[in-house]
């Protein structure tokens, strides 16, 4: 099935330098992922321009599909505020906060 991306991975870069100073230990101490379920990942600042509001309706269709668990994570610092919190007042509203992780305040992004 498309959905089976637990085998599958795909990253689609755009055009983010790659600069790997940390180890895997030291990514995982920020940014905890769960390899036993699919993962979906995000960076981009919050900014009404980057749609995350749009990544967010389509996550939540995607869990109601999918019958495994999935997670999205959102590398992001927080560019305007109030478009942060429509994005939060998001997942409370449609319980996704355990589904959902958001990061800030890093700022080698493309490492992760």
């Amino acid at each position: 099935k498309w959905w089976n991306c637990i085998n599958n991975v795909t990253i689609i870069y755009n055009g983010l330098p790659e600069n790997h100073t940390q180890t895997e230990a030291q990514k995982n101490m920020i940014i905890a992922v769960d390899k036993s379920v699919c993962n979906i990942g995000m960076i981009g600042n919050f900014q009404s321009i980057k749609g995350h509001l749009y990544l967010l309706e389509a996550f939540k269709r995607l869990k109601e599909l999918y019958n495994g668990k999935v997670m999205l994570s959102i590398i992001g610092n927080i560019y305007e505020y109030d478009y942060f919190e429509k994005c939060k007042d998001f997942i409370i509203q449609n319980n996704l906060t355990d589904n959902i992780r958001m990061y800030h305040q890093i700022y080698n992004a493309s490492e992760y």
